[in-house]
């Protein structure tokens, strides 16, 4: 089965993260605003004409940076900057130490490969985006924690792996620095460790929405999902040893992403996530039923919150539902199977005797 698609019933659900920033930058805007705006410029022809002191806001987006405009140092009231969309490739560690009054920082789709400690002189900080930022190599210390008033927090798609204690330098920064920042509502964060992360679910219930894209080990891994859900837990690699890692994060998850790993059992992984609504499976290596001996026949549900199913380029698997489970998923609405070449039925057998079989009808 190349591709298919099973839906009960539409729910029409979205949370747009870049939307709900937007809504928020134009929530806490201010009269009397100035804008300077310079785009498609390469850094040799950006000048200061028209900017001054009293500047706002100042977007560069989609321009030719290599480098920051300097003379930004002394835009003392401004409150939002743009820079995504260039090919930024470093910060200057004394550029923002007059930016007091930055509340938002844009280096989405920025080359940048550190992020200086100076960063964290922002104070009134509230909005950090590092999303596409595939060459970020580092962050040092001491630069998010002191960003005490930070809100959103989006790495998305960054090369960056958060690691715990002892597994970096003292001098780069580490999980625990995110447990100081008491007014995030949005996190979307890379998890490079092997150890246990100190963001349990009391913390994480706090947390409007949150995407941890979790990798065993440096796993490499290129594809981010792009499940739209506020609650979002991703495992690569080493499954089961990053799910006794992450449970805090997995009790309270409502998707959950396994991708890149050899597993040939997954019902006991999901059932540590409650409350899940989403599945995604992707590229998943093992047994051709991942279910199996999972669910019997008359049990009770085991997902009562399950909504749908993505399997993605899984090609051992050959049938994906199992009957007894079918059972008990009376909230399932959708099933994707994308890419599956091996796979013969969506909806599995219904068992009656050892010789005989019922097939379950497939709804239309």
């Amino acid at each position: 089965m190349h591709a298919g698609t099973w839906k009960k019933r539409r729910n029409s659900k979205m949370h747009d993260i870049v939307r709900d920033a937007a809504l928020w930058i134009a929530s806490s805007s201010e009269d009397g605003e100035k804008f300077f705006v310079q785009s498609n410029m390469d850094s040799s022809k950006i000048t200061d004409e028209g900017m001054h002191e009293s500047i706002n806001r100042a977007s560069f987006v989609r321009g030719r940076l290599s480098e920051i405009p300097t003379f930004l140092a002394g835009c003392s009231r401004l409150s939002t900057l743009f820079l995504q969309y260039n090919p930024l490739y470093k910060i200057p560690k004394d550029i923002f130490l007059g930016l007091k009054a930055l509340r938002v920082l844009n280096l989405s789709s920025t080359k940048i490969k550190s992020l200086p400690k100076e960063v964290g002189e922002l104070n009134n900080l509230r909005l950090l985006n590092l999303s596409n930022t595939y060459e970020l190599e580092r962050i040092e210390a001491h630069t998010i924690s002191r960003l005490s008033r930070l809100e959103v927090l989006d790495e998305y798609q960054s090369h960056y792996g958060w690691k715990v204690k002892g597994e970096v330098d003292e001098e780069s920064v580490t999980l625990d620095e995110i447990l100081h920042l008491e007014r995030l509502y949005l996190l979307r964060i890379k998890v490079s460790s092997t150890g246990y992360f100190p963001l349990g679910s009391t913390w994480l219930k706090r947390l409007k929405s949150f995407h941890f894209h979790m990798v065993y080990n440096n796993h490499e891994s290129f594809f981010w999902s792009d499940i739209d859900n506020e609650r979002v837990v991703e495992l690569i690699g080493d499954v089961e040893h990053l799910a006794k890692c992450a449970e805090g994060m997995l009790n309270i998850a409502t998707s959950l992403c396994i991708q890149d790993c050899f597993v040939n059992r997954i019902g006991e992984l999901v059932k540590i996530v409650p409350n899940l609504e989403e599945l995604f499976l992707f590229q998943i290596e093992g047994s051709d039923n991942i279910w199996e001996g999972m669910v019997k026949s008359g049990g009770r549900s085991s997902f009562p919150k399950l909504q749908k199913i993505t399997a993605f380029s899984c090609q051992r698997l050959k049938s994906l539902i199992p009957h007894d489970l079918l059972q008990q998923l009376d909230n399932l609405e959708e099933i994707h199977v994308f890419n599956c070449h091996n796979m013969e039925e969506i909806f599995g057998a219904k068992v009656v005797d050892d010789n005989t079989s019922e097939i379950v009808e497939r709804a239309a």
